[in-house]
């Protein structure tokens, strides 16, 4: 991890500098070369943040500065050239970058909201409070994704093959599961579970079931995905 970090912090530099933290195309015709800046932007974030997730480091991406406005279907079908795209931006968005950009987006928002020095001076009352949050927008974003039906019209299209497609699907599947586990694991952090971690203080037994579930859930996706990872997956 040491070994990366200083080549992808460069890397975020250069992005920065050609621009592609900013969103161009919402004031002219973007040009092509202004539209790959923008997609490597976007998979730095991404990576950026299942980092940070991972991890509990600070973000090398300071989102102060970045417009966060995901990619319109027309500049994704000209960055991946696809002549004719007839599928919502929002659905293929999960299936061109190394993970859906709205999960990396709460991502952001779980690491900054728990894991900085800020989220540990909460009370327990704000922290389980955010991790209420929390849990509502991953659930909503799980929610959102496509039916396994609703792929079938990736391959018709160039996007990517079924296999492709439902690999794709598989992986956010795992991240939806490790991501309620680092959400409502850290209701240990809360200083009756600190104090006493025998607590049976309702809020936090609660919390700390669903990351007990979620976390054999996340186990039997692993074990029953193996041919995918064996084939080498993007993490």
């Amino acid at each position: 991890m040491n070994s990366i970090e200083p080549m992808f912090n460069t890397s975020i530099r250069f992005i920065f500098i050609l621009g592609g933290h900013l969103n161009l195309a919402a004031h002219s015709p973007p040009a092509l070369f202004q539209i790959h800046c923008r997609s490597l932007f976007w998979i730095a974030y991404v990576m950026d943040n299942e980092l940070c997730l991972r991890t509990c480091r600070p973000p090398a991406i300071c989102t102060d500065y970045c417009d966060l406005t995901f990619p319109s279907a027309r500049e994704i079908a000209i960055e991946f050239c696809l002549s004719d795209l007839q599928i919502p931006s929002i659905q293929i968005l999960p299936h061109l970058f190394p993970t859906d950009l709205r999960l990396a987006s709460i991502q952001s928002r779980i690491s900054k909201a728990l894991h900085s020095p800020r989220a540990a001076s909460k009370s327990d009352a704000e922290l389980l409070k955010t991790i209420r949050e929390l849990d509502d927008a991953i659930d909503d974003w799980y929610k959102s994704l496509p039916l396994s039906y609703d792929i079938s019209a990736f391959p018709a299209q160039g996007i990517m093959t079924r296999e492709e497609a439902l690999g794709c699907q598989i992986m956010l599947h795992i991240q939806h599961k490790y991501c309620i586990v680092a959400i409502h694991q850290m209701s240990t952090g809360c200083a009756a579970w600190i104090a006493d971690p025998g607590s049976q203080a309702l809020g936090i037994k609660l919390s700390l079931e669903v990351a007990a579930n979620a976390s054999r859930a996340l186990l039997q996706k692993f074990l029953g995905a193996k041919a995918l990872f064996q084939q080498g997956g993007f993490w």
